[in-house]
């Protein structure tokens, strides 16, 4: 079952999608990324990203499928207490979670530092270019030709670099997502189990992300339940 990825559509990507079953859905995910390595990947690679920009200015991010922004949030908050200056913008589709999201950035007093934005990516067009942008938990909604398009469209105005965060597809975390889910509805339980088999093994993302011109990937297993790849674009590219 886990040696191709699965392709099959997920309830949640389906637009009569019921909002109490998508809320459920976000404090879910939300939970995963606080304990299963989501905001400590994006953590490492926001401050490996800040070291590189220039003194006085602050790390640009764009986050692909934000969700309800846990992760800026949670991210934005450890940032602060180092004296990184991080300013994310989060685009999300969804019909419930930009509301969702703006409201626990209000909370969290961080609407200076956190945008969202409700805009499909292949729309987004920014009037200034972002240093890098991050996807958790989002890539593997997508096709491989979906992937690349996406990639490729992000770069003409990302400068630097793109982190994918994701889950693995293997047997450990099949049987610990089974496990997690166990308090989930039904209809939750189906969609995170066939999130783990529509995603990825480290080598099939490098060797995908690999494909396109003029950049470096590096693909690993981040965290339980995580995988990750970083891809780097060549200096000057970004239009």
């Amino acid at each position: 079952m886990l040696k191709h990825r699965s392709y099959k559509q997920e309830l949640l990507d389906r637009p009569d999608f019921p909002e109490n079953l998508a809320r459920e859905g976000y404090a879910f995910m939300a939970f995963v990324n606080r304990l299963f390595g989501g905001v400590r990947t994006v953590r490492r690679f926001v401050a490996d990203e800040a070291r590189r920009v220039p003194r006085g200015e602050p790390l640009r991010v764009l986050d692909i499928g934000a969700g309800v922004c846990d992760i800026p949030i949670a991210v934005t908050r450890w940032a602060g207490r180092r004296g990184i200056d991080v300013r994310f913008t989060c685009l999300e589709i969804s019909p419930y979670a930009p509301a969702i999201a703006r409201a626990r950035i209000e909370r969290a007093g961080l609407a200076d530092r956190i945008r969202v934005v409700q805009e499909d990516v292949f729309a987004h067009r920014p009037e200034r270019p972002y240093h890098c942008a991050i996807g958790s938990m989002f890539f593997h909604h997508l096709t491989e030709e979906q992937i690349l398009a996406l990639v490729g469209h992000v770069r003409s105005f990302v400068r630097w670099s793109v982190l994918v965060s994701d889950l693995g597809r293997n047997w450990p975390d099949y049987i610990g997502g089974w496990l997690l889910t166990l308090p989930l509805s039904k209809g939750l339980r189906h969609d995170a189990l066939l999130s783990i088999e529509r995603s990825f093994k480290p080598a099939e993302l490098e060797e995908l992300l690999g494909r396109l011109p003029n950049v470096t990937v590096e693909a690993s297993n981040a965290w339980l339940l995580r995988i990750k790849a970083i891809v780097r674009f060549a200096e000057g590219e970004t239009s």
